[in-house]
């Protein structure tokens, strides 16, 4: 039996591992109502934005680090982890103090996964 993409990503929002962010990235389908990839960190308001959308329809995640095209979802990477507090103080301006979410890094070295191998990641 297949796994689902649905299945993938539930899981990985359940219990955010670095194994099933792999695998919610091999599933490769793109852009969805609940989950949006950047490539890199765009403008704070606009960032508050995505976060809103995606709590206003159930929850989900935003993936920097992640460049979609044609051909799928090619997992780039980000030049550098910034520390947690600070994009919570940058966002903190945008978002109602009610909503909650977490911010996880990833970030792979050697070769445990091929293609984003030596990467890292910002959800």
């Amino acid at each position: 039996m297949k796994i689902t993409f649905k299945e993938e990503f539930a899981k990985f929002l359940t219990e955010p591992t670095r194994d099933k962010f792999k695998n919610v990235l091999n599933e490769n389908f793109g852009e969805q109502n609940n989950f949006d990839f950047k490539q890199d960190w765009i403008e704070d308001s606009k960032l508050s934005k995505h976060i809103l959308a995606i709590a206003n329809s159930g929850g989900g995640a935003i993936i920097i680090g992640i460049t979609e095209s044609n051909d799928g979802l090619l997992p780039t990477g980000i030049s550098e982890i910034l520390d947690k507090a600070i994009i919570h103080k940058r966002l903190h301006k945008y978002l109602p103090d009610e909503l909650e979410y977490e911010i996880i890094d990833f970030q792979y070295k050697g070769n445990e996964f091929g293609i984003i191998d030596r990467k890292k990641f910002k959800l």
